[in-house]
């Protein structure tokens, strides 16, 4: 945090500072916070400026998500703009073209969020205030936010406005409690609460819980006493969240054991007053744990608790990322899809499709049993974010659906061309050997597909002209529709599967119901790179095989491996494993050296590219980036000479491709298939996936994984030119 004091004379106050601030349009940063501890007045200050300025808007940020924040500023500043482009980069371009001036306050940042262990404090500084404000320059939008920094800390480096403390009185800094009195207990459990406004039965119940005995009126009591709380009708909560967090920091080890318990307890959806308590703050007890995963991957839990309490606990749940392939990988990349349902139940279809897609029957079943569900997975063939290895038999995209006349089947066709035959019931491949093609006649389809940006607008069959019943399925990245009987086959970007959807649900509409907007901030948390697993890239010729296809896997007979070749295990490696034989992949071509055999090849030095002592001879293998791929036949190590025209030819030019035949292969099969999903992914987990790939292909081979070679091909910035 830079402290704007600093520069500060000695007779200006932070309040002076603040108003100087919010006067001057010529400030060197386009945001600022207000720190300092609870009771300060920072909130007083926000709105007496406010009250003084015509150029001044304020937003309250508590309770608030980080969206609901930027969607108030937007709503204020009242610029035209397009609603599919609701984020702060796009939207910064119509403020600088709008050509206003204006200060946004943002209040109460600290109490943004629904649960004390919530994320949308700091995403409402980085995502919103920062991002926003970085950009004033050109956009003429300035913004200051209160954020009490006991609560919450403000990023590092932030600039900031500091209040300091000499003002705060004796109840808005009160002595930490007593456990051993009813009071002290009391305040301390009500500490332990994740809702910052508890219902006092709510608060007895927690209690009983962590063996702290208390009644409806000992809590009224207590709350109408205490200048530290707030009473309001059967609710209390802290008067300042400040205190809240300090007696948790106190509690330290005995508070984790309490929270454990609240947990255990929660953690069977107890009936009675905790029942909605437990749906809305059982995964932020559960990310104070370190039990998230565990406690989520229980389908009663998911099915019970809302998108909103699985959401905003996750970075403190996986403070180093979450991990990848988890259920909290799939919410997270539901929330960076920008599925944000109006109905727990629309919500809970989403997580049943992923459960149907992790082949999970047992978590779909129980999904399918908790809700009526507005639509209905039968089956799938679609990658889930994250999802980095493929079947033999995937998918890949789907750009086009036709059904077969009078028939369940349905044919896709894929973005490369490829078509495929599908039973619309099962979702068997009916194009696989030993899988009837029978035409079974079909009933006409219960529905009407079209195809929409981000959703699939349903009509009825059976509407009538005076009764048009309509549904829509708001769903992120489908390309194509059909419908055969009762069942709605889908194709995206990811796959296929079919839904089946209750008429019940359909309504008569004027027009089709509006698709989710494409995500206002960057979802929460991060994905972590999966650790580097060996035996999922070890190649063997079974592997090769599967991943180029057999005919394009060439192993050589010792007789057709020349003599010069003295490096033993690459000899094996030819004749065991083979190697792949690949056209026009990032710059890289291969020969088919069953045809070929390795020839002997000169060194090439252009430029002063130099030889590398004591090597060789070498044989040829292909090329890669304007440069001859070659084996060294004494070390067996994979090098690249750069041709003349090459961009890196001269001197001092990196011209190891790998340490091994071997190594080179296992890089360039794990590149393949990571790349096939890439071209698939959408931007929905693309950079994960190139983390990924970058960090296992140092794993593989550490000393050439880290070259500029391997970096080269790696950045999406040159991928067109490869």
């Amino acid at each position: 945090m830079t402290d704007l004091e600093s520069g500060r004379s000695a007779s200006t106050s932070p309040c002076q500072e603040a108003q100087e601030w919010v006067e001057d349009a010529a400030q060197a940063s386009g945001f600022v916070f207000l720190t300092g501890a609870a009771g300060l007045g920072k909130t007083h200050l926000l709105r007496s400026l406010d009250s003084r300025s015509d150029e001044m808007l304020l937003v309250d940020a508590a309770g608030l998500s980080a969206e609901q924040v930027f969607l108030e500023i937007v709503e204020l500043l009242d610029v035209p703009h397009d609603l599919h482009e609701r984020n702060p980069v796009q939207y910064a371009n119509e403020l600088r073209r709008a050509g206003i001036r204006q200060v946004v306050a943002v209040s109460n940042v600290h109490l943004a969020g629904t649960v004390r262990t919530s994320s949308e404090p700091g995403r409402v500084m980085r995502s919103v205030v920062w991002s926003l404000g970085a950009g004033a320059a050109r956009t003429g939008v300035r913004l200051i936010a209160e954020v009490d920094s006991a609560v919450t800390p403000v990023p590092k480096n932030a600039p900031a406005i500091s209040l300091d403390g000499a003002g705060a009185s004796k109840e808005e800094n009160p002595p930490l409690p007593d456990p051993e009195t009813v009071e002290g207990a009391a305040l301390r459990t009500l500490a332990q609460a994740e809702l910052r406004t508890l219902r006092l039965e709510e608060w007895c119940a927690l209690g009983e819980i962590i063996g702290v005995h208390l009644s409806v009126e000992q809590v009224r009591g207590i709350a109408a006493e205490l200048g530290s709380l707030s009473l309001d009708g059967d609710t209390a909560r802290f008067l300042h969240e400040g205190y809240a967090h300090r007696i948790r920091r106190a509690m330290a080890d005995e508070g984790r054991e309490l929270n454990d318990r609240i947990v255990a307890a929660l953690h069977q959806l107890p009936p009675g007053p905790l029942a909605t308590y437990a749906e809305r703050t059982l995964p932020a007890h559960s990310a104070r744990a370190g039990n998230f995963e565990q406690v989520i991957a229980d389908p009663r839990v998911l099915a019970a608790c809302d998108r909103t309490a699985l959401l905003e606990p996750l970075p403190l749940a996986f403070p180093d990322g979450i991990p990848a392939g988890s259920l909290a990988a799939d919410i997270h990349y539901l929330d960076k899809l920008g599925v944000a349902p109006d109905s727990h139940e629309e919500w809970i279809a989403f997580l049943h499709r992923n459960a149907m897609c992790r082949n999970d029957l047992e978590a779909a079943e129980a999904l399918d049993r908790a809700v009526d569900l507005p639509w209905r997975t039968e089956w799938a063939h679609w990658r889930r974010g994250g999802q980095f290895t493929l079947s033999p038999d995937h998918v890949g995209e789907v750009e086009c659906l036709a059904v077969a006349p009078g028939a369940v089947l349905v044919e896709s066709t894929g973005s490369t061309g490829t078509r495929r035959l599908w039973n619309a019931l099962t979702g068997a491949p009916a194009d696989s050997p030993g899988v009837s093609q029978a035409v079974t006649p079909a009933p006409a389809p219960v529905w009407e597909a079209d195809i929409g940006w981000n959703k699939v607008d349903l009509r009825s069959s059976r509407a009538s002209a005076t009764d048009e019943r309509r549904l829509t399925l708001r769903i992120p990245g489908v390309n194509a529709a059909a419908a055969v009987r009762d069942v709605v086959v889908l194709g995206g970007t990811q796959g296929i599967y079919a839904v089946t959807v209750p008429e019940s649900g359909a309504r008569t509409a004027p027009s089709p119901a509006a698709a989710f907007a494409l995500p206002m901030l960057a979802p929460h948390g991060c994905i972590a790179t999966r650790p580097y697993r060996e035996d999922d890239c070890r190649p063997t010729h079974e592997r090769l095989c599967a991943v180029f296809g057999a005919d394009r896997t060439h192993r050589l007979t010792g007789s057709r491996i020349p003599d010069g070749l003295t490096h033993q295990p690459s000899r094996d490696f030819l004749q065991e494993v083979g190697f792949p034989e690949i056209e026009f992949f990032f710059g890289l071509n291969t020969l088919p050296l069953s045809a070929t055999g390795l020839r002997e090849v000169d060194w090439e030095q252009p430029q002063g590219a130099e030889l590398p002592g004591g090597a060789g001879p070498f044989y040829l293998l292909g090329e890669w980036i304007e440069g001859v791929l070659c084996l060294d036949g004494a070390s067996g190590m994979v090098r690249r000479a750069p041709k003349a025209t090459a961009l890196d030819a001269g001197a001092g030019t990196e011209t190891l491709v790998s340490t091994s035949l071997a190594q080179f292969t296992a890089m360039v099969s794990l590149h393949w298939q990571r790349m096939v999903v890439y071209d698939q992914s959408g931007n929905l987990d693309s950079e994960e996936l190139l983390a990924e790939l970058a960090d296992w292909l140092k794993g593989i081979d550490p000393a050439a994984g880290k070259t500029e070679l391997w970096q080269h091909v790696l950045d999406p910035d040159n991928f067109d030119t490869l």
